[in-house]
C-alpha cells in the first residue's frame, strides 16, 4: 500500500505533532488506532487519485495528523484518508460528499463516496479556487 511521507527529509516527529501534514499510514493507525476513515471507490482509469486527494486535503488545512493509502477491497479499487481529529474527516466528506458507512472494524467514524470523473473534477475546481 502506498503512503504519503511527511516530507523528504528524516527527522524525528513527535506523537502527534504534525501540525496538519502528512505521517505514514503505519503511524498515523499506530498512534491513533480508532481515527476517522474516509474511503473512495473509483474506476480503474489512469487519473492519480491519491495525489488529487492528498491537494485537497492539505489545501483544507487540516488541524491532526492524517494519513492516505490506496487499497483493493473485493475487487473494489480504493483511495482512503485516515485523520486523527473528527472535525478534519468532516470537513472533508462535505466537500466529496461522502456518506456514514459501517463497512470496516476498528475505525471511530467511517465515510464513503463514489470518486467518480465527475468528483475528482469538483475537486481540481476547488483546488483553483484556494
Amino acid at each position: 500500500m502506498a503512503a504519503v511521507r511527511a516530507g523528504a527529509k528524516a527527522r524525528t516527529v513527535a506523537r502527534g505533532s504534525s501540525g496538519g501534514k502528512p505521517v505514514p499510514w503505519e503511524r498515523l493507525t499506530r498512534w491513533h488506532p480508532a481515527c476517522h476513515l474516509v474511503t473512495g471507490e473509483h474506476g480503474p482509469d489512469r487519473v492519480e487519485r491519491r495525489k488529487l486527494l492528498a491537494r485537497l486535503i492539505v489545501a483544507l488545512r487540516m488541524k491532526g495528523d492524517w494519513a492516505i493509502r490506496v487499497a483493493r477491497d473485493r475487487g473494489r479499487l480504493l483511495v482512503q484518508a485516515a485523520f486523527e481529529e473528527e472535525n478534519d474527516a468532516l470537513r472533508l466528506t462535505e466537500v466529496l460528499g461522502a456518506k456514514p458507512v459501517r463497512r470496516y472494524v476498528g475505525w471511530a467514524s467511517q465515510q464513503e463516496f463514489e470518486f467518480s470523473p465527475e468528483v475528482a473534477e469538483r475537486v481540481r475546481k476547488a483546488l483553483m479556487l484556494t
